[in-house]
């Protein structure tokens, strides 16, 4: 299969996502898509990490849903953003606490972002599966390869009222015009 454009993906969550998601956006070298496609009603309705760190969009979500029990609440991760916090997912799962992870999966940390290359910076060889992963912490994942599949995917985590992992793959060398 072809790989999906971070732009398509962002368009199909944002088509399919219940209307009053809350969204928390890791989504790394995906991000400028993110906010092209997405738009929010309420400022309250994003959150995103900041400072250069990795990792909140795992754990981020689970205390944005804690704390607003009442809203559907989406994470968009990078991939190699994702590895800092999987365990996040057990939590989820042990307290049932549902929550949509979408993870933007390129197979790298920040492939040729910014036209550079660096060594080693692939997630293959083993490939990272994160169904596997997530089914391995007690939720239940599935992985898309097509473009076409995202929507109803999105549609199925977000009624599911139990904790969810959209696994998309994504080109390699995500480039948008925040980069």
């Amino acid at each position: 299969a072809t790989p999906i454009s971070a732009g398509r993906m962002m368009s199909e969550i944002a088509d399919a996502m219940l209307p009053d998601t809350i969204i928390f956006d890791e989504a790394v070298t995906a991000g400028g898509y993110l906010m092209r496609y997405l738009r929010f009603a309420e400022t309250s309705a994003h959150y995103r990490a900041a400072g250069g760190g990795l990792g909140p969009g795992l754990p981020n979500p689970i205390g944005i849903k804690l704390a607003r029990p009442d809203r559907p609440v989406l994470s968009v991760s990078g991939d190699g953003a994702a590895l800092y916090t999987i365990q996040a997912l057990w939590t989820a799962a042990h307290h049932n606490i549902p929550v949509t992870w979408v993870i933007a999966n390129n197979s790298a940390y920040r492939k040729g972002a910014a036209g550079r290359q660096f060594v080693e910076m692939d997630l293959t060889q083993p490939a990272v599966d994160f169904r596997s992963l997530a089914a391995g912490f007690g939720v239940k994942g599935v992985r898309i390869d097509q473009a076409d599949d995202i929507g109803d995917a999105i549609r199925e985590a977000q009624n599911a009222n139990e904790p969810r992992l959209v696994d998309v793959a994504i080109e390699g060398d995500v480039r948008s015009r925040w980069l």
